[in-house]
């Protein structure tokens, strides 16, 4: 993996991380996914972290709640 690329469930994983108590449920990450169609890959499955914030940013829902449960505190 280069320094700026990464695989899509490690970039997933970091998302989660981010959240405390709770994970994004599978139809916000199944958007995702979908959204990097098309998007070019480097020959060992990474995809440029720019890409993928991108594409993270673009398919998100106006309520937070309908991407992850609610943080616990």
């Amino acid at each position: 993996m280069r320094d700026n690329n990464m695989l899509i469930a490690d970039f997933i994983e970091i998302q989660n991380k981010k959240l405390s108590g709770t994970s994004y449920y599978n139809k916000r990450t199944d958007r995702f996914i979908r959204q990097l169609e098309g998007v070019s890959l480097f020959d060992d499955g990474t995809y440029c972290v720019t890409d993928l914030e991108k594409a993270w940013n673009e398919t998100k829902s106006s309520n937070v709640y309908d991407d992850h449960g609610i943080n616990s505190i």
